[in-house]
C-alpha cells in the first residue's frame, strides 16, 4: 500500500495518495517504521496544501510511533519545528528549540544541516536573537553550493534552497 500511495503521490493525485497513506497508518498490523512513514508523509501532503495544523498533527503522530525516528525521513523533527514556527511563532518557540536539540544527532547529511541551521535562525529571528540569528543562517549559507559527500553519490545530501530561502538567510545574516 505504502509503494502504491507514493506512485500516486508522484503522479498528482493527492486525494487517493492521502486515502492510502491513511489506510497505512491506521493498519494496526503495520509495522510501526511503516505507520511512522505514513503519518510522516500525510504530514508534507497536508503541508504542501496549506493544513499546517494537519501536518503538525501528523508529524507528532510519527514522532510518537518512533521517537528514534526509524522509517521515516529523519527530518520528522525539522518539518514539526518549521510548521510550528509558520502557526505560532511565539508560542511554539520552546518547543521549536526542544525538536532543533533532538534533530541535531540525526543531522548527517548538508541538506539537513542546512535545514536545521534555517531553522535556528528563524527561531532566533522570534526570540529576537540577533546574535544567534546572524550565526545560524551564515552557516546555512556556507553549506549552499558544498562539495559532494559523497563521490559515488554526488547528489546525496546537496542543498536545494529556494530564492525566497536565500534572500531571508542574507537579510538575517545582515540584521
Amino acid at each position: 500500500m505504502r509503494i502504491k500511495a507514493l506512485a500516486l503521490r508522484d503522479a498528482g493525485k493527492v486525494d487517493a495518495a492521502r486515502h492510502l497513506f491513511a489506510r497505512v497508518a491506521s493498519e494496526t498490523a503495520a509495522p510501526a517504521s511503516e505507520v511512522a512513514f505514513a503519518h510522516e508523509a500525510l504530514g508534507d501532503l497536508h503541508r504542501a496544501a496549506g493544513g499546517l495544523r494537519q501536518a503538525a498533527a501528523e508529524y507528532r503522530l510519527a514522532l510518537e510511533v518512533a521517537p528514534t525516528l526509524s522509517g521515516t525521513s529523519g527530518e520528522v523533527q525539522l518539518s514539526l519545528g518549521e510548521v510550528l514556527l509558520e502557526t505560532d511563532a511565539a508560542g511554539g518557540a520552546a518547543e521549536v528549540a526542544a525538536l532543533l536539540d533532538a534533530a541535531r544527532e540525526h543531522v548527517r547529511f548538508n541538506s539537513t544541516a542546512f535545514r536545521w541551521n534555517v531553522l535556528r535562525a528563524r527561531l532566533a529571528q522570534t526570540l529576537g536573537d540577533r546574535e544567534a540569528q546572524r550565526i545560524a543562517a551564515t552557516a546555512a549559507l556556507d553549506l549552499v553550493g558544498a562539495q559532494p559527500q559523497f563521490s559515488r553519490h554526488p547528489t546525496v545530501g546537496l542543498v536545494e534552497a529556494s530564492a525566497e530561502t536565500l534572500a531571508l538567510l542574507q537579510r538575517l545574516t545582515n540584521a
